[in-house]
Parts: structure tokens; C-alpha cells; sequence
């Protein structure tokens, strides 16, 4: 029997599991009416997409399913556009499995609700361990658990494609393995490294994440196997994680020609510190503003009331990790996307371990006010709908720092009221109540005047269209420049050239542009979107079609008067001496 499995199922018997599964049916209804608002129609047909990101690395999945050569796309030059190779290795199975890209979409989808359940299950499991065994306990696990789903940023990361629920299986099944005992013994430590490389071979920069678990080990001497008194013998531990940090570096570099991703470069190469860490700062400032004053609030009480031994140790723990993740995400400069309010992705894959800190704080709340069965209901119903809200927006008035303060100031006031053995606990329940509703109302109310529907994710008919059309008038050795990588590329199966520079290392390595013709989103430092060489990407490549551009409705404007515009739904420019191109489909040029 794998000890692993078997930890499973000592923890949750067969009522409890009943419970848990009951309690997982709102999300997964959730998930999937979120699936279904992501559709749309195009000629009657139901299609689906994944976030551009997400089918880069898809592109690459099917073209080494084809081929066996993990690139862009047959015939491409060998740069790693990917961060994410092993999670890009097993998008390469679906594609044995069909080739109709739709059905391929699905199978991944499928499997990402999955992962979402699994994760949902090991923050069940996590608490188990945490906390006693009583019955309100229980309870409380359940809820907490349940709302997983209901974490928007890490559920649409997740279901959009994207690696981040696989990440986050990974770090709680670790998590798993250290507190489900008092000490890791050998077995259990070979897990936990088997673990860490399988999140270092995902994204390289899990291994800040591992790093981080193993040193706290070794600080907290949880081993039973050996005693960490000789530097060198702590040494030795982290032994498997530098191993499998050389495995991957090695790797990348024997099959690419480079030891980091091309996207490294192209993110942070050429960039100021100073720039990159001014914009980090902000984002996380501004999107995680609300969870990191619960973590401070939660360091606080800490260490004002007596807790398990095995409680304070994951708090320590989980502070390190967020510690360690926020500042990667403040050094690299953040994300793209905070901006549409998805939190940083990388921030997104300890997301669940902050809900298992709040189940933790949430019991230790019950513990110090002894509520009544009938308050104790209203509590879990007022608790199960607040997961929906903190979901949605972790800051429910994003980039405003005044109006989340202030909600926050009033969270802060229940945690003192608790302290108090003078106030009520009506009162003390009442202010909870009042500050959940407030929050829940504001966040959903941000979510409603968004139209219930992100802005990127609104371009996701388009990009499908761009891809159809480029099938349609290029030939199949043609090639497309495109701004977004993913869906032109992934739906047309054509080559391509990559204006921004993801799957271009002399784009990535250029200096980068800051210029406001196109646009002030990008007139300064913006992760992934401040590199291009038009004179490069254009003029010497040569790309037989121009399907997306920056800023300009006419790329003559920048010298290439070669290029033909055809005006359809959509304008493209055509190299009018090419012959990878489908003249007889073009209409005018």
C-alpha cells in the first residue's frame, strides 16, 4: 500500500467523506457556471479557449506530441517560450488522445476541476491533522475546505489552462507529509523530495518555494532519521532539491541552449531593480493588500494566546512561504495581469494555504467564544458565503489603498473583541457578522460592475477567429506575426514570428521600449510587454502575414510598404510576393 494513500484514508473515514463531498457540489456548480460564461458562439457552434498563456504552452504540447520536438510549432527554432515544461509534457498527452483541438481544451479543463477537488481534499486533510477531532472542529474543516472553488484567482488560473493548481497540489501534499506526523521519517522525506522535484521540473522557481519547506525543516529539527547538528548533515538534506534544481538547469540548457527559460530574459533582462521592484511592490500592495494584513493580524495573536505546538509550526511555516513568494513576485516585478484583478500567479499558488490559515484563525475564534448550535450555524452559513466574496476579490476595490484600510480596520476589531472577557458574545458575533456582509457585498458588488466578465477574457472569441482566418489564407509552411503567442498560433497550426519576444530570444534580449504610441499601459515597466524590434521581427524575418500589430492600423506607417492590407471582419497585412499564401481566398490587397 503507498503510505501516502494510506494517510488518506486513515484521515477520512467514509461519514466524513459523505459530508465533504456534499459540501464540494456548490463549488463545483460554480466552476462550472464559470466554465460556461467562458464560451462563446461562433457560427452556432459552443467553443471554448484558455488564457493565451495557457496555449502557448498547449502549442508546444501538440507539436511535440506530433513531432517530438517540444518548440512553438514544427520546423520552429529551439527557445524555450515555456516556464513550465513538465506541466507542458503532460498537455502533450491529451494530444495523443485527440486532435480536435476542442476536445483537447476540455480534456484539460476536466482535469484542472480535478486538481481543484484534490486541492480542495488536501486542505481538508491539512486541517485534520491541524485541529481536534470534535464535532464543531469538523465542521468548520469541511466549510473551509468546500471553499476552495470558490478562490476566484486560484480557480481561474487553474481552469483557464494555466499550471497553478497543479503547483498548489504539489505544496499541500508536502504540507501533508510534514504534519500529518510529529517527525518526517526517511520514507517520508524521499516523498517530500520526489514532490519538490516534480514542482521544480513545472516552473523552476518552485524551488524558492521548496527551498523555503526544507530550511525550516532542518531549523525545526523535524527529522527522526538523523540529527541536524553538523552543517554538513543539513547540508546533505537539501541535497535532492539542488539535484533536481541541476537536472532541470541541465536539462534546459542541453535541449534549448540556454540554463533559463527565454521569458526570463525577456521579463526581467534590461530592466532596472529598481523599476522592477517599484512596480512588484505595488501590485502586491495593491491586489494582496487585504491578505497580508490578516496574515499580520494572525502573527499577532499568535503570540498572545497559547496554541498547539504543531499549530504554531505552520504558522511559521506558512509565513515563510508567503515571505519567500512575495519577494520573487516584488523582485520579477509582478504579474501583467493585476490590473484585471487577477492576483499574481505565483501568488496564486499559496492562495489555498492562506484558506487554511483562515480555517486555523477561524478555530481559534470558536475556541475563545463559546457559541451557542444556533449561533454556531449562522456562524458556518456566514462563514461558507464569505468564501464566495473573498474569492471573487481578495481586494474588493482594487488598486485603491484607502476604502480596503478601512474595511480592514473593522475585520481587526472582532480579533481585539475576542480578547475581551467584558463584551458579549452577541456583540462580539454581530460586528463579525457585519464585517463579513460588508465585504462579501463589496466584492461582489466589484464583480457585478465588471459585467461578471474579465476584459481579457472578452478578446477570447477574437484571438479564436484570428487563428481561423490565418489557417485560412496562409498556407501550411506560411508564417503569422502575432502579438499574443498562444491562440492565433495554437488554432491555426501555422508557423509564426513572435512580435513580443516569448518565443524569440533576440526579442528577449533586447532593451526595452517605452514608448506611449501604443498605449500607456505598456509606456512603462511592464512584465512580458516592453520588447520589440519591428525592423527584426518584420523586415528581416519576413513574415508572410501580419496578423496582429502594435498601435498602428497600417504597418506602412513604419516603412514596410511592401505589405498589402486585406480588409475582411479583421485587417491583416500580406507580403504580396509570397507564395505560402491562398491568393485565390483573398479578396483585396
Amino acid at each position: 500500500m503507498n503510505p501516502f494513500i494510506d494517510s488518506i484514508k486513515q484521515a477520512i473515514n467514509k461519514h466524513n467523506a459523505r459530508t465533504f463531498a456534499l459540501f464540494l457540489i456548490p463549488g463545483n456548480l460554480w466552476m462550472s457556471l464559470f466554465i460556461w460564461r467562458e464560451t462563446f458562439t461562433i457560427n452556432g457552434t459552443r467553443i471554448i479557449s484558455l488564457f493565451d498563456d495557457a496555449l502557448i504552452s498547449m502549442s508546444y504540447a501538440k507539436n511535440f506530441s506530433q513531432t517530438g520536438s517540444l518548440t512553438w510549432y514544427s520546423g520552429a527554432e529551439k527557445v524555450q517560450g515555456i516556464t513550465n515544461p513538465l506541466w507542458t509534457l503532460l498537455l502533450s498527452g491529451f494530444h495523443l488522445i485527440s486532435n480536435q483541438s476542442q476536445i483537447v481544451i476540455m480534456l484539460v479543463i476536466f482535469f484542472n476541476l480535478i486538481i481543484i477537488n484534490s486541492v480542495s481534499l488536501m486542505v481538508y486533510l491539512i486541517l485534520e491533522y491541524l485541529l481536534p477531532k470534535t464535532k464543531d472542529k469538523q465542521k468548520i474543516k469541511v466549510v473551509i475546505a468546500a471553499s476552495i472553488p470558490f478562490q476566484y484567482s486560484f480557480m481561474y488560473w487553474t481552469i483557464r489552462g494555466l499550471e497553478v493548481g497543479f503547483l498548489s497540489l504539489i505544496l499541500l501534499s508536502t504540507l501533508f507529509l510534514i504534519f500529518k506526523n510529529e517527525k518526517i521519517d526517511f520514507k517520508n522525506f524521499v516523498s517530500i523530495s520526489i514532490l519538490g522535484f516534480l514542482g521544480v521540473a513545472t516552473r523552476f522557481d518552485y524551488f524558492l518555494i521548496h527551498f523555503a519547506i526544507i530550511y525550516f525543516l532542518i531549523c525545526q529539527k523535524k527529522f527522526s532519521f538523523t540529527i541536524v547538528s553538523n552543517l554538513w548533515i543539513k547540508l546533505g538534506l537539501l541535497f535532492p532539491l539542488i539535484f533536481s534544481a541541476s537536472v532541470v538547469l541541465v536539462g534546459q540548457k542541453i535541449y534549448y541552449g540556454e540554463y533559463l527559460p527565454n521569458t526570463y530574459y525577456l521579463k526581467v533582462l534590461g530592466f532596472g531593480i529598481e523599476s522592477r521592484f517599484i512596480r512588484g511592490f505595488e501590485s502586491v500592495l495593491k491586489s494582496y493588500l487585504m491578505p497580508l494584513a490578516f496574515i499580520g493580524i494572525s502573527a499577532f495573536i499568535i503570540k498572545k494566546i497559547t496554541i498547539a505546538e504543531k499549530l504554531k509550526e505552520f504558522f511559521y511555516l506558512s509565513y515563510a512561504l508567503v515571505f519567500t513568494t512575495i519577494c520573487y513576485v516584488v523582485y520579477v516585478g509582478g504579474d501583467a495581469w493585476e490590473v484585471f484583478g487577477k492576483i499574481n500567479r505565483f501568488i496564486s499558488v499559496i492562495q489555498p494555504l492562506f484558506v487554511i490559515m483562515i480555517g486555523v484563525g477561524i478555530s481559534l475564534v470558536v475556541n475563545n467564544v463559546k457559541f451557542d448550535q444556533k449561533h454556531f450555524k449562522w456562524f458556518l452559513i456566514i462563514l461558507s458565503i464569505t468564501s464566495l466574496g473573498y474569492g471573487i476579490r481578495l481586494n474588493p476595490l482594487r488598486y485603491n489603498i484607502l476604502f480596503p484600510l478601512i474595511v480592514i480596520i473593522f475585520f481587526i476589531i472582532p480579533f481585539f473583541l475576542v480578547r475581551s472577557n467584558k463584551i458579549q458574545q452577541k456583540l462580539i458575533f454581530s460586528v463579525f457578522i457585519l464585517c463579513i456582509v460588508s465585504s462579501n457585498s463589496l466584492s461582489i458588488a466589484s464583480w457585478l460592475q465588471s459585467g461578471a466578465k474579465d476584459g481579457m477574457d472578452a478578446s477570447d472569441s477574437q484571438n479564436y477567429l484570428i487563428g481561423l482566418d490565418i489557417q485560412s489564407i496562409l498556407k501550411q509552411n506560411g508564417k503569422a506575426a502575432v502579438l499574443l503567442a498562444g491562440a492565433p498560433i495554437y488554432f491555426s497550426n501555422r508557423g509564426g514570428v513572435d512580435l513580443l519576444g516569448k518565443n524569440d530570444s533576440y526579442i528577449a534580449r533586447q532593451n526595452p521600449n517605452f514608448t506611449d504610441y501604443v498605449g500607456e499601459w505598456n509606456s512603462t515597466f511592464y512584465p512580458g510587454h516592453n520588447k520589440w524590434n519591428f525592423e527584426y521581427s518584420i523586415g528581416f524575418l519576413k513574415p508572410d502575414m501580419v496578423a496582429q500589430f502594435w498601435g498602428s492600423s497600417s504597418i506602412t506607417d513604419f516603412g514596410y510598404t511592401k505589405y498589402c492590407m486585406v480588409n475582411s471582419d479583421r485587417s491583416y497585412f500580406l507580403d504580396p510576393n509570397s507564395n505560402k499564401i491562398y491568393w485565390d481566398k483573398v479578396k483585396v490587397c
